[in-house]
């Protein structure tokens, strides 16, 4: 070695550089009853004890000091690669790096025994040091470390593998150490409700506002709970579940630091809303931040969903306050009209007059109603549609009701604007569908449908024959015979005179004829006797 201490004597080695130096204890330092030994400012490397201590040993000496220096390369055959110390004073370290020393059986860099102060160390690393069991440190003494906060050192005991000074070993995940001198791996705790600790916390750190943490021990910021939508929260490190967003506001997402207010159109009806609801048809809100939507007023009307106002109710129809799917806008009836905007009654709505009729719903105009074609007639007001006259009948434009047919005339279908003169010869009763009659100097042939009769009208109507009277709807059976005159059936059409046998007019009075004129087929047997054409007391043919 290069220096050898005993009885108190001290020594100081300041800004030196120590190499290659070996003994059997201690390579660069042997004291036994020494006073004090400091190595400051200086580099050791590459030095050796066969036994114990490869730079110092030091037995019953003094305090050892290592300041600002850097040992590197030295090893001891059996403790204490870079310093033995036992039975002495203390250790202290300070501004040291210790890299690549080794001990062939325990304390790569020290090995500490019965030391009679507390030693210390601080911004010190030890770096690619070992040692038969990988003990790096042994120490039976206590150590003040200076270690920075949030980390943590055992007093005494082994120290494996690679460490350094302030870093020591930081606090696990999820715990965290706010003072100086902690020798465990709890630290100061586990970390507080509301906050995360990553590792090596000094200081809790808080959840982000928009999140909460309800239990200790969190390790992460992503152990926080995010807020549920619905909920916010607005502090840092909250330790209770977020807050429901109040009536007329609401969040719609994770973590959210405020609710927002609902806006115009829409509404937030209950504590805790995730999403606003539209305001639904007949039904508007202009302001934000609302938890009902407001009706729209009578005379006004909506029919979409979400809006800030309603509209005039517009001409054509009504609005009563409704929250109908229409939105309150309810159309005048066809056969109606409103030509005023702001309605708030169906009593709006104008029916259109008899005679007329309007297809349209949501009419804003009299000049909807259309006056009744004709052949059609309107008998009430408030008609969407004119009704067809029925066979028969006629009516002009406009008309309220239909006239029949006169006789002479005949409508075949419904809705005729004008009755048809029946063709010649044929005629009809008033109010007659088809002319299957005689007209006036004719007379029936025989009978027929009233279709062939209408078809083919002089095949069946004849003239009316001589000195026999044929008035409308005259057949051959109904032909009047006149006063004077018989025939020899009700199936002939041949009339012959009665004779007069002295006297003027002396047939007439024998053949009585049909005192009922043509309609009349004859005169009744219980007047006539026996003879249809004779005058009572007479008998025929002459």
């Amino acid at each position: 070695g290069f220096f050898s201490l005993q009885y108190g004597c001290s020594l100081t080695l300041r800004g030196l550089i120590l190499v290659n130096g070996r003994a059997f204890h201690g390579g660069v330092v042997f004291a036994s009853g020494a006073g004090d030994i400091e190595f400051i400012d200086s580099a050791v490397r590459d030095c050796m004890a066969d036994s114990d201590g490869g730079v110092v040993y030091a037995f019953s000496s003094g305090a050892v000091s290592i300041i600002g220096s850097n040992v590197s390369g030295c090893s001891a055959g059996s403790y204490g690669g870079v310093v033995f110390a036992s039975n002495s004073e203390s250790l202290s370290i300070a501004g040291v790096d210790f890299i690549d020393n080794r001990a062939g059986e325990s304390g790569s860099v020290l090995y500490l025994d019965k030391l009679r102060q507390r030693s210390s160390i601080s911004d010190a690393s030890f770096t690619g040091n070992t040692a038969g069991d990988d003990k790096t440190i042994q120490t039976d003494s206590p150590i003040d470390w200076d270690c920075r906060l949030g980390s943590w050192m055992p007093r005494k005991g082994s120290f494996f593998g690679d460490f350094s000074v302030p870093e020591c070993n930081l606090c696990p995940a999820g715990y965290y150490g706010n003072r100086s001198g902690l020798t465990n791996s709890s630290c100061d705790g586990a970390c507080k409700r509301g906050h995360f600790c990553p590792k090596g916390t000094a200081e809790p750190l808080p959840c982000a506002p928009g999140f909460y943490m309800p239990v200790i021990g969190a390790a992460s910021a992503e152990s926080c709970l995010p807020c549920s939508p619905g909920t916010s929260q607005s502090t840092a490190g909250a330790d209770r579940p977020c807050d429901a967003c109040p009536p007329g506001t609401f969040a719609d997402q994770l973590n959210a630091t405020s609710c927002t207010d609902c806006p115009a159109g829409r509404f937030c009806p209950n504590a805790g809303t995730v999403r606003p609801f539209d305001c639904a048809a007949g039904q508007y809100q202009n302001l934000t931040g609302q938890a009902a939507c407001v009706q729209c007023p009578a005379g006004e009307f909506q029919p979409e969903r979400g809006q800030t106002s309603c509209d005039l109710c517009a001409a054509g129809g009504y609005c009563e306050v409704t929250d109908d799917c229409g939105g309150g806008f309810t159309p005048c009836l066809a056969g109606s009209y409103n030509e005023k905007t702001g309605s708030s009654s169906p009593d709006a709505c104008q029916q259109c007059p008899p005679g007329t009729s309007s297809p349209i719903a949501s009419a804003v105009s009299s000049e909807t109603c259309a006056r009744c074609r004709a052949g059609t007639f309107g008998g009430e007001s408030g008609l969407s549609e004119c009704t067809d006259c029925p066979s028969g009948s006629y009516s002009n434009r406009g008309s309220h009701s239909c006239d029949e047919c006169a006789a002479g005339t005949y409508a075949a279908n419904p809705g005729q604007g004008q009755c048809v003169p029946c063709p010649h010869p044929l005629s009809g009763e008033r109010g007659a569908v088809t002319c299957s009659v005689c007209q006036k100097d004719f007379y029936l042939l025989k009978s027929a449908d009233p279709a062939e009769i209408f078809s083919s009208p002089t095949d069946y109507c004849k003239p009316c024959p001589p000195n026999a009277e044929c008035s409308d709807d005259t057949s051959l059976a109904t032909l009047g015979v006149p006063a004077g005159y018989w025939r020899a059936s009700p199936s002939s059409a041949v009339l012959t005179a009665c004779r007069d046998f002295g006297g003027d007019r002396a047939g007439e009075a024998r053949c009585a004829g049909n005192e009922r004129g043509a309609k009349q087929a004859s005169r009744l047997l219980e007047e006539a006797g026996s003879d249809e054409y004779c005058a009572p007391g007479f008998t025929g043919p002459e």
